[in-house]
């Protein structure tokens, strides 16, 4: 069991790491909601199979759902994606090299907005936790703060920046 000052040390941290729902957090949010398509699009290519080979194309929208979170005074923990967007895909297979089979299917891309990364490892074990929880295997983190791109990428996860955002018209929000 653990002593009431271990409780009181998680549930500080756990404010840390969880505790970023600020206005900024809330236009980013509605952003990844605005462009949930263009953001699950690049999170399948990029995860699913190697650069300039991507083979699976989402073909539209199901729905972008803000998951805000309910927190009970008494009860700290809460975990819920920022945003979760279903989307219907397809995906052409080659097995003889010439003919295309065509399957379709429904994925669920999780995403988690960070206006600034506090922590690279507290954001690793939220999404983790996510995940570990039942939450989407695809992961994307979506945040204008690109300086772990490489090492949140190199962690299964995508990563979504300023960079490539450049391709919409209405940047990401900072």
């Amino acid at each position: 069991m653990s002593s009431p000052d271990e409780l009181r040390k998680h549930l500080e941290n756990m404010d840390r790491a969880f505790g970023d729902k600020t206005p900024k957090h809330d236009a980013l949010q509605i952003w990844c909601i605005r462009n949930a398509l263009v953001i699950s699009a690049y999170a399948l290519c990029l995860l699913r199979r190697p650069r300039n080979q991507c083979q699976e194309k989402v073909l539209s929208l199901i729905s972008a759902t803000a998951e805000f979170a309910l927190q009970a005074p008494y009860r700290r923990e809460v975990y819920h994606l920022d945003v979760r967007i279903d989307v219907k895909t397809e995906y052409c297979e080659r097995p003889d090299g010439k003919t295309c089979k065509h399957w379709e299917n429904r994925e669920v891309v999780g995403v988690e907005c960070k206006p600034h990364i506090e922590s690279f490892g507290d954001l690793i074990r939220q999404i983790r936790r996510y995940q570990v929880w039942g939450g989407p295997q695809v992961m994307v983190v979506v945040s204008p703060d690109d300086r772990f791109v490489q090492e949140i990428e190199a962690q299964g996860f995508a990563f979504f920046g300023p960079t490539q955002a450049r391709v919409l018209t209405d940047g990401l929000p900072t």
